[in-house]
C-alpha cells in the first residue's frame, strides 16, 4: 500500500511522467473496474458510484499518458474518495 500512496503523491507533482499501468493501478485501488476496451481507449467505472473515466493507452514512442488525462484521473479519484 505504501507504493500506491507514493504513486498517488507523485502523480500531481509530475503529470507528464505517468505510465498507463500506474494510472490503471491507481484507479483499481480507488474502486474502479475496467468496464470496456475499444482499441486503445480504456473505460473505467466505479463499482459503487456512477462515475466513468476514459484514458487512452499510449502507443508508439510515447510511453506516458497525456497531462490532461492525468489531471482528469486525479480529479475523479479525489471526487470518489470524498464521497
Amino acid at each position: 500500500m505504501a507504493t500506491l500512496d507514493k504513486l498517488l503523491a507523485r502523480m500531481p507533482r509530475n503529470p507528464v511522467a505517468v505510465r498507463f499501468d500506474d494510472a490503471a493501478r491507481a484507479l483499481r485501488a480507488a474502486g474502479f473496474v475496467e468496464a470496456n476496451v475499444t482499441g486503445s481507449y480504456h473505460r473505467f467505472r466505479h463499482r459503487l458510484e456512477q462515475v466513468d473515466v476514459v484514458i487512452v493507452r499510449p502507443h508508439g514512442r510515447e510511453p506516458y499518458l497525456r497531462r490532461h488525462e492525468v489531471r482528469k484521473l486525479l480529479a475523479v479519484i479525489e471526487e470518489v474518495s470524498t464521497s
